[in-house]
């Protein structure tokens, strides 16, 4: 069973979408790191839109979610 590959995800890596569809389905850890990409990016986003965010937070998001990036490239690179 195939399934859809999350919309940050997909915004991403458009490129590689049926990897990270196969990938999800075959393994497990690499379904948590994608939805810990996803969570991360979503906070992201979030505190992006809010005129009044923290910067040292989004900051620290946007470091969170380009290391999240890399593990997910390690794992598309295997």
């Amino acid at each position: 069973m195939l399934q859809i590959v999350p919309r940050y995800l997909d915004q991403r890596f458009p490129e590689r979408k049926l990897h990270i569809a196969r990938l999800q389905c075959a393994d497990n850890d690499f379904r948590d790191l994608c939805r810990d990409y996803e969570d991360c990016a979503q906070v992201l986003d979030d505190l992006s839109r809010n005129p009044i965010s923290d910067l040292k937070r989004i900051k620290e998001y946007q470091e969170l979610k380009l290391s999240l990036e890399l593990e997910v490239l390690e794992y598309l690179e295997r």
